[in-house]
């Protein structure tokens, strides 16, 4: 009796779980529908550079390490598209936003941008359609916000980052969203090795890192 009694309620709450995700899921197709109306801001990606194409004397170029691990588990891809994550690097005097992908696999990435007075300021977490979901600002004085500047014909680093995205939960319900910074490590020798073996087109480029000036 026990047995049956106890298989009863184990085979109730599979049910009341599937329907809260089921729920879930219609509410996250309903808001996919209605996040255009309210404006949600959506994040444009610097373009990474293409090893193959030949810089100019103008040519500015940002290269680090952009390294995260997206948990979203399988039960959890019912309802989401997944995440990606940037660091968000704005210019501090056309106040124009750039946003640096990491990768989950190749966190070796490299961008060129405007020449002109940069701060890191934080980074973001966005969903599949680049929509941004969370946008979280370093406070003054962290490790992470620094000012530099990106000089024409130059190779900037800016730091070996490591980040997590994942889902919490209250109870069975989905909660809200969660995105973390490991701090920023100075690994200038080793990643610019790898910008050196990768970017043969820069190899004359002067190269400059992020931490220099502080």
């Amino acid at each position: 009796m026990n047995n049956r009694v106890s298989g009863t309620s184990v085979g109730l709450l599979g049910k009341v779980e599937r329907r809260v995700f089921r729920a879930a899921l219609i509410l996250r197709l309903l808001m996919a529908g209605l996040f255009p109306l309210f404006c949600i801001s959506c994040a444009h990606y610097a373009t990474l550079e293409d090893p193959s194409l030949a810089g100019n004397p103008n040519t500015t170029v940002l290269y680090g390490s952009l390294r995260y691990t997206d948990n979203v588990t399988t039960k959890e891809t019912t309802f989401l598209r997944g995440f990606r994550m940037a660091l968000q690097i704005v210019n501090e005097e056309t106040h124009k936003k750039v946003f640096v992908k990491f990768s989950k696999t190749d966190p070796f990435t490299c961008v060129r941008v405007e020449s002109g007075r940069y701060r890191i300021t934080g980074f973001i977490v966005a969903e599949g359609s680049d929509q941004i979901l969370r946008n979280t600002q370093f406070e003054p004085g962290e490790g992470a916000m620094v000012s530099f500047e990106a000089k024409p014909n130059s190779a900037i680093y800016v730091g070996d980052y490591s980040g997590s995205v994942a889902y919490s939960y209250y109870g069975l319900l989905p909660g809200g969203l969660v995105g973390k910074l490991k701090p920023v490590i100075n690994n200038y020798t080793e990643t610019t090795k790898v910008f050196r073996e990768r970017y043969h087109n820069f190899k004359s480029l002067p190269v400059y890192s992020v931490f220099d000036e502080h």
